[in-house]
């Protein structure tokens, strides 16, 4: 190897060279360090959050080459890919790729299965990662210097009710917003859909406005007015229950980091009696999964349309059979 020349030049006093003598110099030493070409052959990458909460929805995984963005192997087998929170998923180097010297730097890309259900707060962070190189599997150290595997997670969106809706009075044969619905999706990556909401009176049965007096419930987007869904009477008749279903079907996309707020509208019948309190408890449906509605939602009481041309006309004012 034709690495180093060096030139030396050594310096006395003529004395010294008049006598004979000889210089001695120690003055360099060469290491020659040569790279041998390695062979990456394949990546096994588990996750290593505890099962309750790990990730196990996979589409895909990619190894790519840091130093071009080259995909340098992928693996998209089901099979394979539910081993990802076992035993690990192999991922096998394209073989133009296998070949590197000196080092190479891997990034690992995971893509999220889009069916439903979605995993919402599910985790997965790769913290038993092995290399295997010239057929010797080597495990990826994370305690260098502190490190460990970073963790991921799916956020989910935060369905809360809208406390701008006051309770109160409502009458026979209104139409009234009963509860407006903000879905929080402002951390989520990702379009999701609303499949349907639930809407329940959780008043007890004592108080509760039965679903026969009701001839409506509907579902706007309240920034448009654009309408999801509406029930059917027979899940109307179910409203103090079970709960009605409203499925929606049009207007139900929200989109990547949005907030959307929907709003509950009831009809009441002719005969709704007097004194009959609703109050909602919404469960909306996104991306395959049922999320309650934790806050306090507005209370409504059937009241008497009560007017002062009544009052001047009649001695008593009728109230669903009982008289003043």
């Amino acid at each position: 190897i034709n690495s180093l020349r060096v030139r030396l030049r050594a310096e006395a006093e003529s004395e010294f060279w008049d006598s004979g003598g000889e210089v001695h110099i120690d003055a360099v030493q060469i290491i020659v360090v040569y790279a041998q070409p390695a062979n990456l052959e394949y990546v096994v990458v588990r996750n290593t959050v505890p099962s309750y909460w790990a990730l196990k929805e996979i589409e895909k995984i990619e190894v790519v080459r840091k130093s071009d963005g080259r995909v340098i192997g992928s693996q998209t087998n089901k099979t394979e890919l539910a081993k990802f929170t076992t035993s690990g998923v192999e991922i096998n180097i394209g073989t133009p790729y296998r070949q590197f010297i000196w080092q190479t730097e891997l990034q690992i890309r995971v893509k999220l299965a889009s069916r439903e259900p979605l995993p919402f707060d599910k985790r997965f962070a790769l913290g038993d990662t092995k290399v295997k190189v010239d057929d010797v599997l080597v495990n990826v150290d994370y305690d260098y210097e502190g490190c460990q595997a970073a963790e991921f997670y799916v956020p989910a969106p935060r369905i809360t009710a809208d406390e701008e809706v006051e309770g109160g009075p409502v009458y026979a044969g209104q139409r009234f917003l009963a509860g407006r619905i903000k879905v929080d999706a402002s951390q989520v990556p990702f379009e999701i859909t609303i499949n349907q909401l639930r809407v329940r009176n959780k008043k007890p049965a004592s108080s509760a406005l039965p679903g026969q007096y009701i001839s409506a419930i509907e579902v706007y987007r309240a920034n448009d007015n654009a309408l999801l869904g509406q029930a059917s009477s027979s899940e109307i008749a179910k409203f103090a229950t079970t709960g009605t279903v409203i499925p929606t079907s049009a207007n139900n996309k929200i989109p990547a980091y949005r907030t959307v707020l929907l709003e509950i509208w009831i009809t009441l019948k002719a005969d709704a009696p007097l004194g009959r309190k609703i109050q909602l408890a919404v469960q909306l449906r996104c991306g395959g999964v049922d999320f309650e509605e934790k806050t306090v939602s507005a209370e409504f009481t059937v009241c008497l349309l009560y007017t002062s041309d009544a009052a001047d006309d009649l001695l008593c004012v009728d109230l669903g059979g009982r008289r003043i």
